[in-house]
């Protein structure tokens, strides 16, 4: 099973614990080490390694292909992020943004 059948089946499975109320709660990232310690996770690290493969190994802003790092647009599904939720950016690019 790839990666973005494995993301349908979580976001379908989201769902339906959404409808009946019980959706696991969304991390809480109370400060700085809270953020730190999720980026350290397996889950974020397969994620991050799927975006990078998805953006083809580059910035998506500059097409630069060094220091790569993957930025998260939004927070709102911290945890349970779709693909869409991040952006691949070389450091110089990340730091802008």
């Amino acid at each position: 099973m790839d990666f973005e059948s494995l993301t349908k089946d979580a976001q379908i499975l989201m769902q339906r614990l959404s409808s009946l109320g019980l959706a696991p709660q969304r991390i809480t990232i109370k400060d700085k080490r809270d953020y730190q310690a999720y980026l350290r996770t397996q889950a974020w690290q397969s994620k991050r390694k799927a975006a990078l493969k998805r953006a083809g190994y580059k910035c998506q802003k500059c097409s630069d292909k060094y220091r790569l790092d993957v930025h998260h647009k939004t927070y709102e599904r911290l945890g349970f992020e779709r693909p869409d939720d991040l952006l691949v950016l070389c450091h110089k690019c990340h730091e802008e943004e």
